[in-house]
């Protein structure tokens, strides 16, 4: 997890996320902070309940437990995108 997603979690109320996936407050700062993983299936629950807490597709697997496949991984972690202003043009059929 990198340190923005750690900040993200921190801000979210821990008691929240840990009722949303069904486990202890005290387990899931311990999976936070990197002293237990979580199992695949209990990363999935806490990849998803992450992202609804925070409003955003951010979270994955992984981030709950660096040693799964990297498959699971999003591969755009750290990648920001700025749209300005977009164009729309005239589409025309030339076939």
């Amino acid at each position: 997890m990198n340190d923005t997603k750690r900040l993200l979690i921190r801000g979210m109320k821990l008691t929240a996320l840990a009722d949303a996936v069904g486990m202890q407050v005290s387990n899931l700062s311990k999976i936070i902070n990197g002293q237990r993983k979580a199992n695949i299936d209990l990363a999935r629950k806490l990849a998803s309940a992450a992202d609804d807490l925070c409003g955003m597709r951010i979270f994955d697997p992984n981030d709950f437990n660096a040693d799964l496949s990297p498959n699971l991984q999003n591969v755009c972690d750290d990648v920001l995108i700025k749209i300005g202003r977009a164009s729309c043009r005239k589409r025309v059929d030339l076939g």
